[in-house]
């Protein structure tokens, strides 16, 4: 997480088994997302000095602009 470009990053709940801290010992549920998210985002701060909130916004810009793109494997929802 701190070698890659901030450009790269996105972050996912696929694991049902390995649930963030604090959330240990639970199934891993999409809502605790946000708890990976801002534990990337210190540990970028602390690491490289980024701003988090900058990190934050960047990460979900990334998210949206992939979901947006033609190129992904998710499909499109109807008009």
């Amino acid at each position: 997480a701190i070698r890659l470009p901030l450009e790269c990053l996105m972050v996912e709940t696929d694991a049902p088994y390995l649930a963030p801290v604090p959330h240990r010992g639970k199934g891993n549920v999409p809502a605790y997302v946000a708890s990976t998210l801002h534990f990337l985002a210190n540990l970028r701060a602390e690491r490289l000095g980024e701003d988090p909130e900058r990190v934050i916004g960047k990460i979900r810009e990334n998210s949206l602009a992939f979901l947006r793109s033609k190129d992904n494997i998710i499909p499109q929802a109807p008009a």
